[in-house]
């Protein structure tokens, strides 16, 4: 079942970044019937019906990016492109259609590709979501005060900010609480950012950390991208 869900995953990345049915069956070795199947989330390994998530379809503009983000080494801080800025030079001076959050994503595949080894202080719109739990918390419940666990979920770009109250950390309030939180947030980020939860991390940190079966199915499924802090380092996750 594991490998299923790996190959789902695969699927829904390789989709929500614009690559066509035949080129993911062909890299992946599996038939283009698997990939349609997968591509939308309509049917996940589990036979389940899922939360959609739309993947808007373009074509890699790379190089061109690229190019540009080589040429912002050599200019003053001040004078450099952002993402939006090369977005504006894409589509208004050299006509092509493309999303705004795509080129945002594609430059920042760019740039993990380059080998950053730290979570920016300053964040692209839509890039992260940090998530965390609240223990122990005392609301009063039916007159009564109770002890419940608030899964939070921040969005560092905006300083929004949500929390859903469980009455405990397991794994179903776990993963219940990214369905709410993505349900709120309208969308899914490109990644997300946590310290080493037990119900996401078996063992390890960092970038050495080894996930749970269970958290490896909805990232597979949303198509996200989970961070790791190292522990003890909650800035630093290699």
């Amino acid at each position: 079942m594991s490998d299923k869900w790996e190959t789902y995953g695969k699927i829904r990345a390789l989709h929500a970044n614009g690559i066509s049915d035949r080129q993911i069956a062909k890299a992946l070795g599996v038939g283009r019937r698997t990939v349609a199947k997968y591509r939308d989330g309509a049917a996940n390994p589990n036979n389940r019906t899922p939360v959609q998530r739309k993947a808007p379809l373009r074509e890699a503009i790379e190089e061109e990016i690229k190019r540009m983000l080589l040429e912002n080494v050599s200019l003053p801080r001040k004078q450099r492109l952002s993402a939006k800025d090369m977005w504006n030079v894409l589509v208004s001076e050299q006509g092509i259609a493309i999303s705004e959050q795509h080129v945002r994503r594609i430059v920042h595949d760019i740039r993990d590709a380059g080998g950053d080894e730290f979570i920016p202080l300053s964040h692209e719109m839509g890039d992260c979501v940090q998530i965390d739990w609240l223990e122990n918390a005392t609301v009063i419940l039916g007159g009564v005060k109770t002890i419940v666990q608030a899964f939070v979920c921040a969005l560092p770009y905006s300083g929004a900010v949500c929390a859903f109250v469980y009455p405990d950390k397991t794994t179903l309030s776990f993963l219940h609480g990214h369905v709410k939180a993505f349900a709120w947030i309208a969308g899914v980020c490109r990644r997300a950012v946590y310290d080493n939860l037990a119900t996401a991390v078996l063992n390890g940190s960092g970038k050495n950390a080894i996930t749970q079966e269970t958290f490896n199915q909805i990232v597979s499924h949303y198509s996200f991208v989970p961070v790791f802090c190292k522990r003890a380092a909650g800035w630093d996750y290699l």
